[in-house]
């Protein structure tokens, strides 16, 4: 019973919970700034996501991030680097939109990259340094949160933090912060961007670039500081996609112009020149584009003076009194309509929402585990075990059977708990234990996790047992009140165990 009660003991203390006060995480704006990758680059990158290609799409963010140009307030270009990404030496957990083949629409997704150094601690040989989804943090106190987007986009990051217990060190809880970044696109161009990478360029380190070729991917980085190097870390992101293209804003309008000429030229020539006015406002305040309309205030404010000076104009004041009479209600509504279709253009329509929750988990590298062993013994030596029969004899009781062991694991390498497959510093791992059954004893050992929770072990357990007293025989009666002492048999043992 002593040594059940050992074992549960270990057991709870492996889920003891605790709670504690919340705290608030410090999230601060690093900058924002531009990249100009080749046409269709970015789209072609964020695609690897869903193929498995986890190692192009690592080097496809670095080669991305190499020459950023970043912006101040008022979209200007600034000199100052104001952070040199640095995938050698940071955690970066990067946001983006990406297209699975199989599905019906995008989705907002999260990547992780880190380190080189901490590639041994992730995966087996043939680490990519990069993790899709929730992954795991080796307790580190700080990441930068990358956002990459073509288009205009606003952002909003809520990061919160769960402390987590040291499983031989129970600790406590918990925090949050939001941060809203706001839109991150700008009117900026590829050539401008090219231009202000050549400029900064080395004379003779100048390639020969066509920015016609080029497209604009902005970015914004912002640093994450976890005051709890053991926690569970949820980042959750909204982001609201932008504005339509330009070129189907124009498209819009023309299609409306020829609508109106086509159907109510002749019934309300106020409606067409309502129609003309609108569509040159908007040819005016766009561009024949892809990229999304920046500034839709100015679009809709020349689209409504365009209006308000076709109704002050002769021939819109005299149109609702010409014959025929029964007309007039027809010119009105054709007259509301025209309006009503062209502030809508302009208005446009509502953004895009879409959110995305990820978990990391951050947690100290490890050396230490716990487990429940249970194999077979083999090989017994030392002292020979006895015990009296019913009939008061003493008789042989030699070991064999099934051995129970509460095992300490030892990692010769530390290790990060909690990755997508353990990593061979996980996998490897000595033991020493307490040996509960068939007698009360002490174990080492070493051991392999085949996959996380299973490991297989072999070890060598020395366990006390009764032996014969001195002037005492196997077979008979015992004439002395204690017919055994204590004595040490030794057994080697094989089997699985179960590790926390």
């Amino acid at each position: 019973m002593k040594s059940r009660g050992i074992i549960i003991s270990l057991i709870l203390l492996l889920n003891v919970t605790t709670v504690a006060a919340q705290k608030l995480a410090l999230v601060t704006r690093v900058g924002r700034g531009t990249v100009a990758p080749k046409k269709d680059a970015f789209a072609a990158l964020t695609a690897t996501y869903f193929t498995g290609d986890s190692k192009g799409l690592r080097e496809g963010l670095v080669d991305l991030l190499k020459d950023p140009v970043y912006l101040d307030a008022n979209e200007k270009f600034i000199d100052e680097i104001v952070h040199k990404f640095d995938f050698d030496r940071n955690f970066y957990s990067f946001i983006f939109v990406a297209k699975d083949p199989t599905a019906k629409d995008p989705q907002l997704v999260r990547v992780l990259t880190y380190p080189k150094s901490f590639a041994a601690y992730y995966r087996d040989a043939g680490a990519t340094e990069i993790e899709l989804g929730n992954a795991s943090l080796p307790g580190v106190q700080q990441i930068y949160d990358v956002f990459l987007y073509t288009g205009k986009a606003s952002i909003g990051i809520t990061y919160t933090y769960t402390e987590t217990e040291n499983p031989l060190n129970a600790q406590m809880i918990a925090a949050a912060k939001l941060v809203n970044f706001g839109e991150i696109a700008s009117a900026i161009s590829s050539q401008d961007v090219v231009a202000k990478q050549l400029e900064r360029a080395a004379p003779g380190a100048r390639p020969e670039v066509d920015p016609a070729d080029k497209e604009v991917v902005y970015f914004t980085i912002s640093s994450v500081s976890i005051p709890a190097t053991r926690a569970t870390v949820t980042a959750k992101s909204t982001v609201d996609f932008g504005d339509t293209p330009q070129k189907k804003i124009r498209t819009a309008s023309i299609d409306a112009l020829a609508d109106v000429e086509l159907r109510h030229r002749v019934i309300s020539p106020c409606a067409l020149a309502i129609a003309e006015a609108s569509n040159k406002a908007v040819r005016d305040n766009t561009a024949e584009s892809d990229d999304p309309l920046i500034k839709r205030d100015d679009l809709k404010a020349a689209v409504r003076k365009a209006i308000n000076e076709v109704q002050g104009n002769t021939t819109c004041q005299d149109e609702p009194q010409k014959p025929p009479v029964e007309a007039v209600a027809l010119r009105a509504d054709t007259i509301r309509a025209t309006i009503d279709r062209f502030l809508a253009i302009a208005d446009g329509g509502e953004s895009k929402r879409m959110e995305n929750n990820t978990v990391y988990t951050n947690s100290p590298l490890n050396r230490f585990s716990l487990g429940l062993v249970a194999g077979g013994i083999f090989n017994p030596s030392g002292d020979d075990r006895v015990k009296l029969s019913d009939e008061g004899k003493v008789v042989a009781d030699p070991l064999s059977g099934a051995i129970s062991v509460a095992a300490l694991y030892i990692h010769p390498m530390p290790y990060l708990s909690g990755t997508a497959r353990p990593s061979q510093a996980e996998r490897v791992r000595f033991m020493v234990g307490y040996v509960a059954t068939p007698e009360p004893g002490l174990a080492v050992g070493v051991a392999y996790q085949l996959f996380r929770g299973l490991t297989m072990n072999v070890g060598y357990a020395g366990m006390l047992v009764d032996r014969l007293a001195k002037d005492v025989e196997v077979g008979t009666t015992p004439a002395v009140e204690r017919p055994f002492e204590r004595g040490v048999a030794r057994a080697l043992f094989a089997g699985f165990g179960y590790s926390f």
